[in-house]
């Protein structure tokens, strides 16, 4: 499952990739990039989720197929829908749960009593 999910955002990059060029590499390649960047970013502890390594390993990975100035704004803004559409995901589930949670308790302010 979780290899399925990587290659899906690997095809989200080689979209927003040939949004920028008329000549994209391969869509396999870029694939490739995002699942290696990935695992980069997962490997360096010291930065959650692994922000900015990834995006590196990623632009380092393209800047043999693409110009680097492509390969990073990609990136970053591959790393930029990704956050929003985390956001948008979670953010009424969060809200919801907080607003059950008080309602259920019975206390506007959340407190168990």
């Amino acid at each position: 499952m979780y290899c399925a999910l990587c290659v899906l955002h690997g095809f989200g990059l080689a979209v927003l990739l040939n949004s920028f060029m008329d000549q994209a590499p391969s869509v396999w390649v870029v694939v490739s990039a995002n699942a290696v960047a990935w695992l980069v970013g997962f490997l360096i502890p010291i930065a959650p989720s692994g922000i900015g390594v990834r995006e590196g390993a990623v632009c380092l990975v393209l800047s043999h197929a693409v110009p680097v100035e492509i390969a990073a704004l990609s990136a970053l803004l591959w790393r930029l829908a990704q956050v929003v559409s985390e956001l948008v995901i979670v953010a009424p589930v969060a809200i919801h749960g907080v607003a059950g949670d008080r309602k259920q308790s019975g206390d506007p302010l959340g407190r168990s009593l």
